[in-house]
């Protein structure tokens, strides 16, 4: 397992040519043993639902939100909200408590990516939610992966690398 038992939090970086392997193979690693939310604000679900099949990754045991799809309104299908808006940090915090808190057993979140939140919110904001999303994560004893495709700025990173358990570079 990449994290030890009492590690809740991990900080991921990867470059761009290995990052969709190693978000699968963490999705497809915390997946066996149990059910989580699959934050994604670089591909739509229906890209990622492909992939993850393609991989031999139980997609029923994940529920997506999709903050990439552009829709008219937040809608949702039976595993996945669209959300459609990066910039909109409280609708995806909301979100997230709410599934989070209606899953069972063991469970866990990955965030993909940190980077391009940066793109739709100011450095500031991406540090609060990040660490209100840590808290909610620990809060429900889940587990998180939160994923950065290369480099981040030097205080975001050492930021975000308080709020984690353990940081790796794949």
């Amino acid at each position: 397992m990449v994290l030890k038992p009492e590690e809740k939090i991990l900080l991921v970086m990867t470059n761009s040519a290995n990052y969709a392997e190693t978000a699968a193979n963490l999705t497809k690693l915390f997946s066996k043993s149990g059910s989580g939310i699959y934050v994604s604000v670089n591909k739509p679900f229906e890209t990622l639902k492909q992939s993850f099949i393609r991989n031999k990754i139980k997609v029923d045991s994940i529920f997506f939100i999709d903050m990439v799809t552009k829709t008219n309104d937040a809608r949702k299908d039976s595993n996945c909200l669209y959300l459609g808006n990066p910039g909109d940090l409280t609708s995806v915090s909301i979100a997230i408590d709410q599934v989070l808190s209606s899953i069972e057993g063991e469970k866990f979140v990955i965030f993909d990516t940190i980077n391009t939140l940066l793109n739709y919110n100011n450095e500031s904001m991406v540090i609060r939610f990040m660490h209100s999303l840590v808290g909610k994560i620990r809060n429900e004893n889940a587990r998180g992966i939160l994923l950065s495709v290369g480099n981040l700025k030097e205080g975001m990173e050492s930021q975000l690398t308080q709020f984690c358990d353990k940081n790796i570079t794949v």
